[in-house]
């Protein structure tokens, strides 16, 4: 296995490992395998920020909006599902998801 990039956090090297663990990379693979293990890393900031701060803010004219984080995350997420498909890797497969059970909520 290659060695992951200096500068990644945990989430960020558990991909990594989960990716190399189960799939053989082309050579500019580990490019992309790369900006996405950062991006994970940057959602894992962003979601951990924003699980104590407030959904709304005042915006300019004193008015509430949405926080800007709720964007930003939206966008990692889905940044990190267009890197994750173009290695062509199930995302179920290399990230931990809760999956509801059928019939239950």
């Amino acid at each position: 296995m290659t060695k992951a990039p200096s500068g990644l956090l945990a989430p960020g090297r558990a991909l990594w490992r989960a990716v190399h663990d189960s799939y053989e990379l082309e050579p500019a693979e580990p490019a992309l395998l790369a900006a996405a293990c950062r991006t994970l890393d940057e959602l894992d900031r962003l979601t951990t920020e924003l699980a104590t701060a407030p959904l709304t803010v005042v915006g300019s004219t004193g008015q509430p909006r949405a926080n800007p984080l709720l964007a930003e995350v939206r966008q990692h997420r889905s940044t990190l599902a267009v890197l994750l498909a173009q290695l062509e890797v199930p995302v179920d497969e290399v990230l931990p998801v809760r999956r509801r059970q059928r019939g239950v909520r």
